[in-house]
């Protein structure tokens, strides 16, 4: 089904209703997340390489294996990502959105930018797109100092 058609739901009361499908629909790469994935990062399809280049070495920076502990997600528009990682076994105990609100992956979340809130195990942070955060010292600044309680965490937790 592609982007925009609608799918019909059967609701409480034997009613139908349309629904437009980027409400129901998920990621590809959700169910294939591995399973020693950490940090999840969530991003617009179409950003630009340089600003991902910056997001591969905030993931080495904070200890994580790229490709391996830490995967990027572009996103093309609206999905249903919170509530499909919350059906996962095993969720990234972190997600890290850029550039998109919380509506955009399906909640309806209130979030400060660079505040962690939490969603069951999972941990989410939203920030500004990579873009613009790769332009601005201080929203660098900002972001490193968010997530610098990944690296926190998992040297507090053997575990991890």
């Amino acid at each position: 089904m592609a982007w925009g058609e609608t799918k019909v739901v059967r609701g409480g009361g034997g009613y139908l209703a349309l629904v437009p499908d980027h409400y129901l629909s998920t990621p590809r790469p959700v169910p294939e997340l591995a399973l020693d994935v950490v940090m999840l990062s969530v991003l617009p399809e179409g950003t630009p390489p340089e600003a991902i280049e910056m997001l591969r070495k905030v993931c080495g920076a904070c200890g994580l294996e790229v490709d391996r502990e830490a995967a990027l997600m572009p996103i093309a528009g609206p999905t249903a990502l919170a509530a499909a990682l919350r059906d996962l076994d095993a969720a990234p105990a972190y997600v890290v959105v850029y550039g998109l609100s919380p509506a955009q992956v399906g909640s309806a979340w209130s979030a400060a930018a660079y505040a962690w809130l939490a969603d069951g195990p999972t941990h989410w942070c939203f920030v500004e797109a990579p873009a613009i955060i790769a332009a601005d010292p201080q929203r660098k600044r900002r972001l490193w100092d968010c997530l610098q309680r990944i690296p926190a965490e998992r040297a507090a937790d053997p575990a991890a």
